[in-house]
């Protein structure tokens, strides 16, 4: 299979991109940094597209490349995301703006393109990786409301394309500690905070990447219908 996913020079799209190589499907990585996107794809000895998808101009470009390489996905993992600056209360519409185009809008602007083309064949696989703030608000404010707005994002358009054979789905990680996210920046920031919360957790450790790359690659390549709509809640017994 052809698989893209966005955001995969390092962290959770990084990690599915190694399990999808590894079980020998094909794989399109996207990052907005060339040399750490040029590495991780160096390792994986796979096509490689540089770009801010936070921008449209970014997304019409990658799916130009898509059609240049004759890489067109058969599964979609859409892994961008995260918190913008000024992400605090009082929320300035800008900042929630801003959160929303990162968070949403730039993997709905990319499906807009790639679903005709899954229509064509007959089918296809996209997967959203959203977020616990989602589900309980406990994060910044304009990401937990972009995450929230992307579940139902993911809800309603998994309905809408299930005549398709469009399967849609999403995942909700818990707090996730790998090189680049906001809580391994706490280990070093705000090292009492991080280990005090750390302590909470089931497994006596926050969650890595690995254990979420396991989902993402049995969900991007089953051809069972019957995951549509659903959002994964990966917690780690939290």
């Amino acid at each position: 299979m052809k698989i893209l996913i966005t955001g995969s020079s390092g962290g959770i799209g990084f990690a599915a991109a190694e399990e999808l190589v590894r079980l020998g499907h094909s794989v399109l990585l996207t990052g907005r940094k060339q040399e750490t996107l040029s590495a991780s794809a160096g390792r994986l000895n796979s096509l490689a597209f540089c770009g801010d998808l936070s921008k449209t101009e970014s997304v019409n470009r990658l799916y130009g490349f898509c059609n240049e390489q004759d890489f067109i996905p058969e599964a979609v993992v859409h892994t961008v995301g995260g918190t913008v600056n000024n992400d605090r209360h009082p929320l300035n519409t800008g900042t929630l703006e801003e959160s929303m185009r990162l968070n949403l809008y730039s993997a709905a602007e990319l499906n807009n393109l790639l679903i005709p083309l899954m229509q064509q064949n007959s089918g296809g696989r996209i997967i959203h990786i959203s977020s616990q703030a989602a589900k309980d608000g406990n994060a910044s404010p304009a990401y937990a409301i972009a995450k929230g707005a992307l579940n139902i994002y993911i809800r309603n358009s998994a309905r809408f394309y299930a005549q398709d054979n469009i399967m849609i789905c999403g995942i909700m990680p818990g707090i996730l500690d790998h090189e680049g996210s906001a809580w391994h920046q706490k280990s070093t920031e705000n090292p009492k905070k991080y280990e005090e919360r750390k302590s909470r957790q089931p497994l006596g450790r926050f969650l890595k990447p690995q254990d979420i790359s396991g989902l993402i690659g049995f969900l991007a390549t089953d051809r069972s219908m019957a995951y549509t709509g659903t959002i994964f809640d990966i917690n780690g017994g939290e």
